[in-house]
């Protein structure tokens, strides 16, 4: 049984490089690209961690998510001055932005909600007579 697969010829001439004229020199689309994107990269990666803070705790952490989603904004328009952009300049940008905007609102919400139902030391009688109500109800059985 014979295979059709054949080793290198190590006499054979090496094949032509990309920088040889007649040969198609293959570009990503939109050209060749610059620089590596760090910036861009740690800017989606702020203003991811910006809108993970406030969604997993509701909006309480806002105190964190703010600086961060602030951060992304600013890393992710230092990337987009770069020339050429990174590819992902634009979407750290909207992402942080999201992040900024949500973190604002979420600020205003709790602070309101704070300062309109206290802190939730100072109990009237009453609740603390519904709280042993319930942990009787809890015990009876």
């Amino acid at each position: 049984m014979a295979s059709e697969f054949l080793p290198p010829d190590p006499h054979a001439e090496p094949p032509p490089t990309a920088s040889e004229p007649g040969r198609p020199e293959f570009l990503p689309p939109g050209g060749a690209r610059t620089g590596d994107g760090s910036t861009a990269t740690a800017a989606v990666a702020w203003g991811a961690a910006g809108l993970a803070v406030l969604v997993f705790t509701a909006g309480t952490f806002f105190f964190l998510a703010l600086p961060a989603s602030i951060t992304g904004l600013v890393l992710g328009r230092r990337a987009q001055r770069r020339r050429p952009p990174p590819a992902h300049a634009d979407v750290a940008v909207l992402i942080a932005a999201v992040g900024t905007v949500l973190a604002i609102v979420a600020a205003v919400v709790w602070i309101v909600v704070t300062a309109l139902h206290g802190t939730g030391s100072e109990q009237s009688p009453g609740d603390r007579d519904l709280e042993f109500q319930v942990i009787r109800l809890l015990t009876q059985r």
